[in-house]
């Protein structure tokens, strides 16, 4: 007959768990989703994040809620790439702290601050 283990599990370790889990799930953006938008290098989008992180930081905000760096492969060449999955906020954060000469891109930050405006 087998013998049953009961496994130990630390409190902390399983709120802790839970809590990443939580925040995990509100991260539904990353840097594929601007690459579409006029973006010319994934230099311009990390520079953004480092600079949204750092006004999260300064707004007294945790940019855990609403960054988190990745690894992904890819299945078929076998390669590695880094990639930043997003909150909602942490997407526009982003987005408008893009730097670059794009027209079309500039109106959509414009689009974005309008239609904010107008709620």
């Amino acid at each position: 007959m087998y013998a049953l283990k009961k496994l130990s599990w630390d409190e902390d370790e399983m709120l802790a768990n839970l809590e990443d889990a939580i925040l995990h799930a509100e991260l539904k953006y990353d840097c594929r989703d601007l690459c579409g938008l006029g973006i010319d290098s994934l230099n311009e989008v990390e520079a953004a994040i480092r600079n949204s992180i750092g006004i999260l930081l300064r707004a007294g905000l945790s940019p855990q809620q609403h960054f988190r760096y990745v690894f992904l492969t890819d299945i078929e060449s076998g390669k590695t790439f880094h990639n930043w999955e997003m909150s909602k906020l942490g997407f526009l954060l982003t987005l408008l702290n893009i730097q670059n000469n794009n027209p079309q891109f500039d109106r959509l930050k414009i689009e974005i601050l309008n239609r904010f405006l107008q709620l």
